[in-house]
Order: C-alpha cells, then structure tokens, then sequence
C-alpha cells in the first residue's frame, strides 16, 4: 500500500534534482565540443554515480521513514490528489500513513475510516493490520474500535477476543481466523501467540 506513498516522497526530492540534470547534460555536449574540461565530466559522473542513482533513491526511501519535511511534502502532495480525485481511496489509505508517522494521529484515523470505509475488497484492512506505517495509530483507543469489529469473525466469542488481545498485529489476522474457524479455546490461543504483547489499555 506505499507504492504511492514512497512514489510521492521520491518524487518530490528528486524534483530538485532535474535541473541540475538538465545543467550537466549542457556541460557533456560542451565537452565534446572541446569546450570542457576533464574535472567538469567528473562531477557529472559522481552527480549520476552518487546523487542520482540506485544508491541515492535508497537513501531517499530511508529518509521518507524519519523525515519530517518527506513526509509533509507527501501529505501535501496527497492532499492535492484528493482535490482532483475524492474518491482515490488509496490516496486516503496513503494520507493516513503519513499522518501516522507525523503524528498526527485524529487525522490519520479520519482518513482511514474514509479508506476503510470504501474498501469493498478488505485490501486496506488487511494492509492496515500490519503496515509499519501506521504503529502509532494502532496503539490509540481510536484505532481499535475504529478496526476491532471489522477483523473480528462473528463466530469468535467474548472469551476467544480476550485472549486475541495479547496477540501482536503480525499475528493478530491468522490467529484470529484460525480461533474462529477451530473453535480454539482461550487457553490455547493464547498459547498459539508467538510473540506476546501486553495489553496496556486493560483497566
């Protein structure tokens, strides 16, 4: 669910980028001309070896997860889209995303109760689960009831979710499936939970 969220981040830092391209491309055709000097060619190859290249789109990818300023130029970017295309439900996934890892977490919820909300294949909720993205919106209150009984089998009892809780987001879904397809009881779902996650919202 990322491919346009990275796609928005990358693409607005390499904008920066085309005219120094453009500049570079001028000084090539000067060097075959006799016009440049070796030193000048150089710097081309490092701009397109270091700055532009395979290497340079990793480093902008990396970034996107911790950057601010990539992660505002997305929202912006997302935001956008959703002027021309209201009803570009990815874009509302992706918006959510970013919110979540500003946090910036009532709005992340709000566009992904959009996105679920018109998600007639599950794609989203499935993504949602486990998307790295959204850490920080699932630890809310908010997340959780917003989600909760849309994962949820109707065949799962009280005592079969109570025991789904200390269950973590990787292993939440199958788990979940399997209690209600198995009629697994609490004991043994809980002793199924590879990873065990404390449940800090229990009163």
């Amino acid at each position: 669910m990322r491919s346009l969220f990275f796609h928005s981040v990358i693409e607005s830092n390499v904008e920066g980028q085309k005219s120094r391209v453009s500049q570079e491309g001028e000084v090539g055709e000067r060097f075959e001309a006799g016009l440049v000097e070796r030193a000048s060619i150089d710097a081309v190859v490092e701009l397109y070896e270091t700055r532009i290249g395979p290497r340079n789109g990793a480093k902008v990818v990396a970034r996107a997860w911790v950057d601010p300023a990539l992660l505002e130029a997305a929202v912006e970017r997302f935001q956008r889209l959703l002027v021309v295309a209201p009803r570009a439900w990815e874009n509302r996934y992706n918006l959510a995303c970013a919110y979540s890892k500003l946090g910036r977490l009532e709005e992340a919820l709000a566009q992904l109760r959009i996105a679920l909300d018109n998600d007639a294949q599950g794609l989203f909720l499935q993504s949602a689960a486990t998307d790295p993205d959204l850490v920080a919106l699932r630890a809310t209150p908010g997340y959780q009831e917003l989600v909760a009984g849309r994962l949820l089998d109707p065949r799962l009892g009280v005592k079969q979710i109570v025991a789904l809780r200390f269950a973590p987001d990787e292993e939440f879904v199958d788990l979940a499936r399997r209690a209600a397809e198995e009629s697994m009881e609490p004991d043994t779902i809980k002793q199924a939970i590879r990873n065990w996650r404390a449940d800090h919202y229990r009163v």
